[in-house]
């Protein structure tokens, strides 16, 4: 069985189409920008060391230059976009990268394809009329829930004057969803969305995914000269930062600091005014870096209203610091409630205060708690994702066999 990989950009794509690789199942990869070693485009921006550093960002060790398409139009599409700030520069290029891809499929060549949202509805289309067998990989939740969610709390994700782009995207999402034939969820969170949405159970396959358990390893020591608090994602209204910062506000803690860390997005604002000697921020560093701020930190915070699967959680847990997180992500079905962390509902300020005061007065438990985690997320290996993918892929390939 021969599979073909479409994604535009990155998420955990270069994982799966490894993993594909490692048992001979990749037919190709088409992707917007990749540097191949040696490549034209790899070549021309070593040319300057600003445009060099972003040669790593776009590379995976492993993966056979041969088998990889560039088709390059939508990388230029999102960047004109984002310049003139149009509305959904990615939604865009996506889009962009699934007609050129669609034009790009051959009858007989493949077995199946893998997509993701919002880039898989032309590609699908002409997938199902060459009898090929369609999988989405579902990065996220289902749209709807999105939607729900958003508008239940004061529009968070999404202010309300732009809410309509939920729906411009969840048309093409429902529409995908028509040519698809299954999905492979990274939550049961994930997989209820799509259940909702009206998708068939039996179609859907769940899987974790990895992270590097010795770059993120076990902290030495558990005497920390302060109580910190580190928050780790996006600057979005959306990973509950505002609710982070009011309820350490509101709790005063004398010789405490809240560390936040990630990349500038539509929470920036709020956050830059409340900078002080107790609240700093850090932009994007990385993961050797990283690793070193959750080992220093005391706990970790992520009061997030969606994230399908939080790799900063479990990054965090494997440096042996335990969490506060919430129901709307795949932390809860990893993490146990009282053992390696805390799960709220994500909102809840009162009890968000709850769980940290009860790490700063019992600093014995960040220690018991901090060690069950790592031990928690010990399984939670790239290595155990490719053996794990593989064999979901096997499983859907033998039962559209046996349905045919």
């Amino acid at each position: 069985m021969k599979i073909v990989v479409s994604h535009a950009q990155k998420q955990h794509v270069y994982r799966l189409v490894y993993a594909l690789c490692k048992e001979n199942r990749l037919k190709k990869f088409y992707t917007a920008l990749y540097f191949k070693d040696n490549g034209i485009i790899t070549k021309f921006f070593k040319l300057s060391k600003k445009t060099s550093k972003l040669i790593q960002k776009r590379r995976f060790e492993g993966l056979n230059d041969s088998k990889i398409t560039l088709t390059i139009l939508p990388e230029i599409t999102s960047k004109i976009l984002s310049k003139i700030n149009c509305d959904l520069p990615n939604f865009y290029a996506q889009r962009v990268h699934d007609k050129i891809v669609s034009l790009l499929l051959r009858p007989n060549s493949y077995d199946a394809i893998i997509g993701y949202e919002t880039q898989a509805l032309s590609s699908f289309k002409k997938a199902k009329k060459h009898g090929a067998i369609t999988i989405l990989d579902a990065a996220s939740i289902y749209y709807q829930t999105v939607a729900k969610i958003n508008e239940d709390n004061n529009y968070i994700i999404r202010p309300k004057e732009k809410v309509k782009n939920i729906y411009k995207e969840g048309k093409v999402k429902s529409e995908e969803l028509k040519y698809t034939d299954y999905i492979i969820a990274l939550s049961e969170f994930s997989k209820k969305s799509y259940i909702n949405g009206g998708f068939p159970e039996s179609r859907i396959r769940t899987i974790s995914l990895g992270i590097n358990i010795s770059l993120f390893s076990q902290k030495e020591s558990y005497a920390n000269e302060k109580f910190e608090i580190i928050f780790v994602a996006g600057i979005r209204h959306l990973k509950g930062i505002k609710d982070l910062i009011e309820a350490f506000e509101s709790l005063n803690l004398n010789n405490s600091l809240l560390t936040i860390v990630g990349n500038k997005s539509d929470a920036y604002d709020y956050v830059e005014k409340h900078l002080s000697e107790n609240i700093k921020y850090i932009s994007h560093v990385d993961h050797k870096k990283l690793s070193k701020l959750y080992q220093n930190a005391s706990i970790f915070v992520l009061p997030t209203y969606i994230d399908s699967f939080p790799q900063v959680v479990f990054e965090a847990m494997s440096c042996g610091t335990p969490v506060i997180t919430t129901t709307h992500s795949a932390a809860h079905e990893i993490l146990n409630d009282g053992d390696d962390g805390f799960i709220i509902e994500p909102g809840d300020q009162d009890k968000l205060k709850d769980k940290i005061l009860y790490f700063y007065n019992n600093p014995n438990e960040i220690e018991r708690m901090g060690k069950n985690a790592r031990k928690k997320v010990e399984k939670l290996t790239w290595e155990n994702y490719y053996k794990n993918i593989n064999k979901i892929i096997e499983e859907i390939l033998n039962e559209s066999r046996t349905s045919n």
